[in-house]
C-alpha cells in the first residue's frame, strides 16, 4: 500500500487489464477542444499499483489509453483517497481495490479530439478513453487556447513554450515509443510532440530521421525550408547523419537565419543543443 504523495520520477511500459468505473458524470460536449484546462469526476478503483524507481502510479483500466511509453500509467500524487461514494478518507493510504477521485483539480489540456484526451497531471502526460469515463470530462475551465487547431500550417496543440523540451526528449530517448525504439533521435523528438499533445497519427511510422519530411509532406503536413519555433528539422543520410538521417526540434529562431535545437542521440548522448544553418544537409523543416 502507498500513500498519495510519492516521490518524483519517470515510469515505463505497463500492460493494462480489467477496470471498474463507479460514478456516472457530465457529458463528453461539455469539452471543448479548445479549451486549456478541465478535471475529471467521478469515483474510480485502483485495480493494480506499479512503481518505477520510486515513484507510484495507479492502474485503472479501461479509463486510460494504453500505449508504447507511460502514458498509461496515472501518477498517484493528484488523487484523493475516498470510499465507494467519493468521500474523502482521512487516511489517504492507496492499495489494490481503494477508491479514488482526481481531486477536483484542473488538468492542463494536451490534447482533445475524437475518443481521446490528454491531460497533464504531476507534470506527465495521461491518456484517456473518452467512452471509458462515461463521458466524464469537466467543464471547461480557462478561455481557448489559439494554438489548438487542426490545421498543418504552425505549431498544434499546447504551446511550444510550455513543453519541458529536455525533459520529455531525454524520456523519448530512453523509453522510446509511438513507433520509434529507445536511444534513437526520432524516440527523443516523438515524446516532445506527444506531450505538446499533437495527435500521434501525424508523427507515427514517419521511418528513420532522412524520411521524415518526405513522410510527413505525404499525409498532407505542411514541410518548408523555413525554421519556426516547434517544428522539426529532418537530415538527409549523408555527412555527420549518414545512414539514416538525423531529427531535431527548433527551440529558437536567430536573426541571421540560423536556428537552435534541442536533439537526442548526436554523438551517442540523450540531450543536446546546437545551432544550425538551413543548408543541404536539411531535407525539410516539418511544421506539425
Amino acid at each position: 500500500m502507498i500513500t498519495t504523495k510519492g516521490q518524483k520520477t519517470a515510469a515505463v511500459l505497463a500492460t493494462m487489464v480489467g477496470a471498474t468505473t463507479l460514478a456516472t458524470m457530465g457529458t463528453t460536449e461539455q469539452a471543448s477542444a479548445n479549451s486549456t484546462t478541465m478535471n475529471v469526476e467521478g469515483v474510480y478503483k485502483v485495480d493494480n499499483l506499479v512503481q518505477y524507481m520510486g515513484k507510484w502510479y495507479v492502474v485503472t483500466n479501461p479509463i486510460a489509453i494504453p500505449t508504447v511509453d507511460y502514458n498509461n500509467w496515472i501518477p498517484v500524487d493528484p488523487l484523493t483517497v475516498t470510499d465507494a461514494n467519493g468521500k474523502r478518507h482521512a487516511n489517504q493510504t492507496l492499495k489494490k481495490g481503494s477508491y479514488y477521485t482526481f481531486s477536483n483539480k484542473n488538468y492542463q489540456v494536451r490534447y482533445n479530439q475524437g475518443e481521446n484526451l490528454s491531460l497533464t497531471m504531476d507534470g506527465e502526460p495521461v491518456w484517456f478513453k473518452k467512452s471509458a469515463l462515461s463521458g466524464s470530462v469537466g467543464k471547461p475551465t480557462s478561455k481557448p487556447s489559439e494554438n489548438n487547431n487542426n490545421n498543418n500550417n504552425g505549431s498544434q496543440g499546447q504551446n511550444v513554450n510550455n513543453v519541458n523540451v529536455r525533459q520529455s526528449g531525454i524520456n523519448g530517448y530512453y523509453n522510446g515509443g509511438y513507433s520509434y525504439p529507445a536511444l534513437q533521435c526520432t524516440g527523443f523528438i516523438a515524446q516532445i510532440l506527444a506531450d505538446r499533445g499533437i495527435n500521434p497519427a501525424q508523427f507515427q511510422f514517419l521511418g528513420n530521421g532522412e524520411a521524415w519530411a518526405r513522410n510527413a509532406q505525404a499525409r498532407g503536413i505542411s514541410v518548408s525550408m523555413t525554421p519556426r519555433v516547434g517544428s522539426v528539422v529532418s537530415f538527409k543520410a549523408q555527412g555527420w547523419y549518414a545512414g539514416y538521417g538525423h531529427v531535431g526540434y527548433i527551440t529558437a529562431v536567430n536573426n541571421d537565419g540560423s536556428f537552435q535545437m534541442a536533439e537526442g542521440n548526436f554523438a551517442g548522448k540523450p540531450y543536446n543543443e546546437r545551432t544550425v544553418w538551413v543548408n543541404n544537409d536539411v531535407a525539410g523543416i516539418i511544421h506539425f
